[in-house]
């Protein structure tokens, strides 16, 4: 062994911390010990069986522990040695105070005051942050109390960021297409916003105007709109009856203008003195609209209401509608 220090002869010899025999001499040679030891016990010791000495206290006598158990193989002859690189001895407490000092005398020289302005500069640094301090300090005596919440929050952030990592992995394809689209937007994107900074000039214009409407003319606006307001809920309940009035209107005009086509009798245009002359022409106002099929289009309102759509030759996918005849037709129905 390197050393023999706080090794006596008598000395227990352990395995385990369990007593099997004891040191019977200690040799000092040129630059080790060698220790000569007995095993008491039957016991068998493996042949790489590695020697250590140690203390159980700081002032206590030291034992040779044995370190290894037999389970197969070469056993540990007796008279045989346990070579030096397969054994360790502790530094003795001389040694670790002599290193020590050697350490605090490296950072704190004599003369140095670097220990003093490192003291200092902590207690400048906790001047003032009494509360700052006791609630980090409370914080962590709480989370190693019971760490289950942080862990759990931990553990919901991993997953979440698992979850986005999954979505961009699948969403890659897209956000790499609008990536490489973007030059090509880019010009239109400055076009869309030069003329929304040149809308922005007129509605702020548009602003003060009504600001200055409302300043100057607000109590009389109010008034009319409550007037106005006041009309309406009271005509609402009469919808039906003026719905009624209206629904005759066309039907005396298509007879004063002739209708229906063909007609033998009954339209005043056609017998005042033999001549065919428009008194009042009525066609109810059309409105042009996309349709999928307008074939098919058209025959569904004119089932609902003959004459309400007709078909537009010559431009497909397109029909007009007179949407006032039909909603008054749908509605005497209702």
């Amino acid at each position: 062994m390197s050393d023999s220090v706080g090794l006596y002869v008598g000395n227990p010899v352990s395995q385990m911390g369990y007593n099997i025999g004891t040191v019977d001499a200690i040799v000092p040679r040129g630059r080790d010990v060698e220790v000569k030891f007995k095993v008491t016990e039957d016991r068998a010791i493996p042949h790489d069986v590695k020697a250590v000495t140690r203390s159980p206290s700081i002032l206590a006598d030291r034992t040779l522990e044995l370190v290894g158990n037999y389970s197969s193989g070469p056993k540990l002859k007796a008279g045989e040695c346990i070579p030096r690189n397969r054994t360790f001895t502790p530094l003795s407490i001389s040694q670790v105070i002599g290193s020590a000092t050697d350490f605090v005398n490296g950072i704190n020289p004599a003369g140095s005051n670097n220990i003093k302005d490192a003291l200092h500069g902590i207690d400048e640094a906790a001047h003032g942050n009494g509360a700052a301090i006791n609630k980090l300090l409370t914080v962590s005596s709480d989370l190693l109390d019971n760490p289950n919440q942080a862990i759990a929050d931990l553990g919901s952030v991993i997953r979440n960021t698992a979850k986005l990592s999954s979505i961009l992995v699948k969403k890659r394809d897209p956000l790499k297409k609008i990536l490489q689209d973007l030059p090509d937007l880019a010009p239109d994107l400055v076009k869309v916003s030069d003329g929304a900074n040149d809308i922005s000039h007129p509605i702020a214009e548009s602003l003060v105007f009504i600001s200055d409407l409302e300043l100057r003319f607000g109590n009389e606006l109010q008034i009319l709109l409550d007037t106005v307001g006041d009309l309406v809920r009271h005509g609402v309940w009469h919808y039906k009856g003026y719905m009624n009035i209206l629904n005759p209107i066309p039907r005396w005009i298509s007879g004063l203008a002739g209708e229906p086509p063909g007609a033998e009798s009954g339209a005043i245009v056609k017998h005042i003195n033999n001549h065919i002359f428009d008194l009042i022409r009525w066609r109810p106002p059309l409105f042009r609209i996309r349709t999928p099929n307008g074939l098919l289009t058209c025959g569904q309102l004119n089932a609902a209401s003959p004459g309400s759509c007709t078909d537009v030759q010559g431009t497909p996918y397109m029909v007009d509608v007179a949407l006032l005849q039909y909603v008054l037709t749908e509605a005497q129905r209702r």
